[in-house]
């Protein structure tokens, strides 16, 4: 190589060639750099202003995942991912199913029912059973845990916390023994402490974001946020990619997809209309002062935040083919609210003296998904304003309507 460039006889076919070298060069840097990065030996150490500093993390295990390729799934190309899904028989499971098949991937789903969909490899088992859940998840790329008590008042406090993170744990531990890559967790939006405050708590800021403090009052909320640490103390153990997702008040409004729901988890038992009115009927016109638990969450302790199922399957197919590494928390919810009042005039009957830190308009949602816009390529698409939801609620005030009228 050196001779070739020497040997140029002109200034302009030696610029050429340096200038060859120089992308040949950049090549096998970004190369190591991305192996580095998905073992985890380099991380990500402090922002300062827009700029993200990074250090570098000595650690024999990950090294050798850099040179041996244990963690190197995350390099390869994202079709056909081999997913694993704890939970997938209850409410978003067959949602995260249908979203992974569409996208060409190979799905087995780990639970203690089994499921009808098509094409899903279904394994009945306990994700709390560690030993069980490591053999069935041999051979998969990626393992999405959804499996958990899914809210407070479904269990006494120290059971809801003891499932939570026992199964998380189990999971993670699972993805280091058969040598997964990915582990996707499906946290929840109550981990920030809003959604069941036992005294009224206002942001420190809005829209709220990742970095916001978590204010916790509750087992479930708890549970979530000690799900996120351990998510990141198998990072910083193992090299191990953990991506938390964290769902913000999860509504089936596609009929299709809330036929399949309503067969499932704490919804099973209801019809469409009996989850729409009871649920989101009641969230939307907000009249309530009385939210028993379990049951829907009061829409301004959860600062009115919502997303379509249809995009939380979308968020969490694109964390499975995401390459980024290390650990990682985001914000899952809609790009607008759960009222019908826009969102100024929330903010001004509300939170008056919370300070702004980007415009929010119309009916912009409180909480931000910017992070994960950013980072995953996550944008959501659906909106409850213009689903089948919406259209059963015009129907029935206007036959409503059509009663007064006729009285």
């Amino acid at each position: 190589m050196v001779g070739w460039l020497l040997s140029a006889r002109y200034p302009f076919f030696l610029a050429v060639r340096l200038l060859c070298l120089r992308f040949l060069l950049a090549g096998v840097f970004t190369f190591w750099i991305r192996r580095f990065l998905a073992a985890g030996v380099i991380v990500p150490a402090f922002r300062l202003k827009h700029r993200e500093f990074w250090r570098f993390e000595f650690c024999e295990t990950r090294l050798t995942n850099v040179f041996e390729g244990t963690f190197s799934n995350g390099l390869k190309g994202r079709e056909g991912v081999r997913v694993f899904i704890t939970g997938a028989s209850g409410t978003l499971g067959s949602y995260i199913c249908r979203e992974m098949l569409g996208a060409g991937h190979d799905v087995t789903a780990y639970s203690r029912t089994s499921g009808t969909m098509e094409r899903v490899n279904w394994v009945l088992g306990d994700a709390e059973n560690c030993e069980d859940l490591a053999r069935s998840a041999q051979g998969h790329d990626v393992i999405i845990h959804l499996a958990a008590i899914p809210g407070p008042g479904r269990a006494s406090p120290e059971r809801l916390i003891a499932t939570n993170l026992l199964t998380t744990t189990s999971v993670l531990e699972s993805a280091v023994r058969s040598r997964i890559s990915t582990v996707v967790f499906a946290s929840s939006g109550a981990a920030l402490g809003f959604t069941f405050h036992n005294r009224p708590i206002a942001p420190q800021y809005l829209p709220v974001d990742e970095h916001h403090p978590c204010e916790l009052h509750d087992s479930y909320g708890l549970s979530k946020l000690l799900g996120e640490i351990t998510c990141k103390s198998y990072t910083d153990a193992f090299g191990l990619k953990t991506i938390c997702l964290r769902i913000n008040n999860a509504w089936y409004v596609d009929r299709a997809g809330a036929e399949s729901a309503v067969q499932f988890g704490w919804a099973r038992g209801l019809t469409v209309e009996q989850l729409w009115e009871r649920r989101y009927s009641k969230m939307v016109e907000d009249s309530s002062d009385h939210w028993p638990v379990p049951g829907p969450v009061s829409p301004r302790k959860n600062l009115w935040a919502v997303i379509d199922a249809r995009d939380v399957a979308i968020a969490f197919r694109l964390a499975a083919e995401s390459s980024i590494a290390g650990h990682q928390v985001f914000n899952l919810n809609g790009s607008d609210t759960c009222s019908l009042i826009p969102t100024p005039q929330l903010l001004a009957r509300y939170f008056p003296e919370v300070p702004l830190r980007a415009r929010l308009d119309n009916f912009d949602s409180l909480v931000s998904h910017r992070k994960a816009g950013q980072m995953l390529g996550f944008h959501p698409v659906h909106s409850w304003r213009r689903s089948d939801f919406a259209k059963w609620i015009a129907k029935r005030s206007a036959v409503n309507s059509n009663r007064d009228l006729d009285r």
